[in-house]
């Protein structure tokens, strides 16, 4: 869980601050820019405090669930994570690049200082709430291994990110934002595969599908998924050693998909 909150924690918190830093540049190139520079950060603040009520009624609904209610809860919640995280990273793929043109010209068209605070509240709140999804999906798919870990990941990966935007600033010419970007969409798409492989765990744990064939092949004699270095991937990239061929059809539907999505849309230069 710790890795998982530190990797999720620090990119979405990365994102957040481009997405600041970008809005911040245009107030500054406007000829009313202490005001506009207030509008900006009025309206971090307000998608700051969007994220915070998300995470809010997120709890509350949790605590709201017992038994199997809390059992179909989670599993539902670990696939809309995965769902979002695979969704984020195609998107960012394709239109990383574009983001700085894309806020400019949401903030130009915003026109007044009202405006200029709502396209920063809805781009910061996108970003804030991704992240507080993505972290309850998290603490969903680890509960056992406690708060503990997840807190501590949250922490270092927010001042990563910092560390992350101030290098990619100064040290521009040593650092390109985009291999940081295309790194982290790999691990991403990697907590996403652990998510994936826990929610049809429990799926199949429910007998709400059927195998199909279990196991296809039994890999614990030499890559077992239990201890060492197996369940390390286990846990963070999804593999299990003795794979049913529903789980199988699952992955390779959700892989081909990524690689069509980011082969169709590749990323413009």
């Amino acid at each position: 869980m710790f890795t998982n909150a530190l990797v999720i924690a620090w990119r979405e918190s990365l994102e957040a601050m481009l997405v600041v830093g970008i809005l911040l540049a245009w107030a500054n190139m406007q000829s009313d820019r202490t005001r506009y520079r207030r509008a900006v950060l009025f309206g971090v603040s307000g998608g700051i405090a969007c994220a915070v009520l998300v995470a809010i009624a997120a709890t509350v609904a949790r605590e709201f669930f017992s038994g199997d209610a809390l059992d179909i809860f989670q599993i539902l919640l670990l696939f809309l994570t995965w769902a979002l995280i695979t969704q984020m990273v195609l998107w960012m793929h394709a239109h990383a690049r574009h983001l700085k043109a894309h806020l400019h010209r949401q903030a130009d068209k915003a026109g007044g200082q009202l405006g200029v605070a709502l396209v920063a509240g809805f781009a910061v709140a996108r970003e804030c709430i991704e992240m507080v999804m993505f972290l309850f999906g998290a603490f969903v798919q680890g509960a056992d291994q406690g708060a503990a870990g997840m807190a501590g990941g949250i922490t270092i990966g927010i001042a990563a990110a910092s560390a992350t935007a101030v290098l990619g600033v100064r040290g521009a010419r040593y650092i390109r934002m985009s291999w940081v970007l295309r790194i982290s969409e790999g691990l991403l798409l990697a907590i996403a595969a652990s998510m994936l492989a826990t929610g049809i765990d429990r799926v199949l744990a429910r007998d709400w599908l059927t195998r199909l064939a279990d196991p296809v092949w039994d890999a614990s004699a030499w890559f077992n998924d239990m201890h060492g270095v197996g369940r390390v991937f286990a846990d963070y990239v999804g593999y299990r050693a003795q794979p049913s061929l529903l789980w199988l059809l699952a992955f390779a539907t959700w892989a081909a998909l990524i690689f069509w999505q980011m082969r169709r849309a590749p990323e413009k230069s």
